[in-house]
């Protein structure tokens, strides 16, 4: 080893890289290549006794009631950042 120089250390190290990459992507090209595709097992389609309900509308009417002064717990306000005039302004807006 004391009789080698630097650029045949370098020129080693790099063959012995690349070795192991080659011998990496045989590797990995025989296990690819031998791979078997995994078995099909095919189901039929089993029917399942479900119970169906008809929904009907109720008239129901919600309401909420309270005591005391109500206030949000946040507040937030925003300006319309959208060029133009207003073409249509739906009544219930307001």
């Amino acid at each position: 080893m004391a009789g080698k120089t630097p650029v045949t250390i370098i020129l080693g190290r790099i063959f012995i890289l690349l070795l192991a990459l080659a011998i990496g992507v045989a590797i990995v090209v025989t296990f690819v290549s031998r791979k078997q595709p995994p078995a099909r097992i095919t189901q039929a389609e089993q029917a399942r006794p479900v119970r169906v309900l008809t929904a009907r509308p109720l008239p129901l009417t919600l309401t909420a009631q309270g005591f005391g002064t109500a206030r949000p717990a946040e507040s937030w306000s925003a300006v319309s950042s959208v060029k133009g005039p207003i073409v249509y302004l739906h009544p219930d807006l307001e």
